[in-house]
């Protein structure tokens, strides 16, 4: 076991660029500039405190609080040689650390002196690489169940060009093909801008849902209006509960409310349709769920994106008659709300 000369080991430990510190009888007995760079304390602080009041989780004290007593028994060959932790810093913000101890002689009795590499940044990459595959997937998914959507109309409305020779059925099949170029176009739009970190931004909730309405041949009414951050993907949100109140509910009128309460803006979407029996309410947001015969992704894709921009939504009846939609969202900033 490494005996360490005080003096020398100190100054040493003060030259690098990783953190050092030196845990002896439940406490800090050295710590190097490094860490005081990484959590925010002074070196006094840290060694006046309790090292693992640092420590995020609870879960992650009992762990290391267990980890050190073997270590400090000299009991390594359990131990992982590293091991990453969350802390809490000075600020009141998170970070996140890789410890790698070993045992040492210190002042003659046990210790452990123990490196600390500040892998924050690393962590936030990573996380945000799972996120873009996570979104990026979703959008993969967005175009392929929206623009079969509108290619099936297409088709449709040609059929029924073939069967009357009515010039409206090609305006209406022209019309979603448009539709689908445009969906292709805000997807990829989309797509890029998820990839440089820059995909949220003000959307007007009344804009986007007045320019879905424009769409479909129902009647839909837009009341009030909220800007709330979020993305192009809102579209596909409007879309697919306008497109599931018409296709699924038959419906023949939707209203839009649009409410800001407090900090949050509040969505409404009702319809005098059919309505969702109340036994298959809770499974309708489910990936492949499908009354109807379709692919089980409309609801899915709006959940998703709900929750992508911080909202949630909920699903109940519309009094008397139809089905009622609630979203939550957050307001913009640059909100200007009616």
């Amino acid at each position: 076991m490494l005996n360490l000369n005080l003096k020398i080991t100190e100054e040493m430990l003060d030259l690098v660029n990783v953190g050092f510190y030196i845990f002896q009888d439940d406490q800090f007995k050295y710590v190097n500039k490094e860490i005081s760079k990484i959590t925010g304390y002074s070196k006094e602080e840290l060694l006046s405190a309790n090292p693992y009041e640092f420590l995020a989780e609870e879960k992650e004290r009992d762990r290391i609080r267990e980890f050190t007593r073997l270590a400090l028994l000299g009991k390594f060959e359990n131990l992982p040689c590293e091991h990453s932790v969350k802390i809490v810093k000075k600020d009141g913000s998170t970070g996140w650390v890789t410890l790698r101890p070993l045992p040492v002689i210190y002042n003659g009795k046990r210790a452990i002196i123990c490196s600390v590499f500040d892998i924050t940044d690393a962590k936030a990459e990573k996380q945000r690489k799972e996120e873009l595959e996570k979104f990026l997937g979703l959008i993969n998914k967005i175009v392929r169940h929206d623009l079969i959507n509108k290619l099936s109309a297409a088709i449709s409305y040609l059929d029924l060009f073939m069967e009357s020779k009515g010039e409206r059925f090609v305006e209406s099949a022209l019309r979603s093909l448009e539709e689908g170029i445009e969906i292709l176009q805000r997807m990829k739009d989309l797509e890029y801008l998820a990839r440089s970190g820059k995909e949220e931004r003000t959307v007007s909730l009344k804009h986007v849902f007045e320019r879905v309405a424009s769409n479909y041949d129902v009647e839909v009414a837009v009341f009030g209006d909220c800007s709330v951050v979020a993305d192009d993907g809102m579209y596909s949100v409007a879309d697919n509960l306008i497109g599931n109140a018409v296709k699924h509910g038959k419906c023949s009128k939707i209203d839009v409310t649009i409410t800001r309460k407090g900090k949050k803006c509040e969505v409404k979407v009702t319809d005098n349709g059919i309505g969702i029996p109340e036994d298959v309410r809770n499974s309708i947001f489910d990936e492949g769920f499908s009354q109807g015969g379709g692919t089980g992704l409309g609801l899915f894709i709006v959940k998703k994106l709900i929750e992508k921009y911080g909202g949630e939504i909920r699903v109940e009846s519309n009094i008397p008659q139809g089905v009622a939609f609630t979203i939550t969202l957050n307001v913009s900033e640059e909100c200007s709300c009616l």
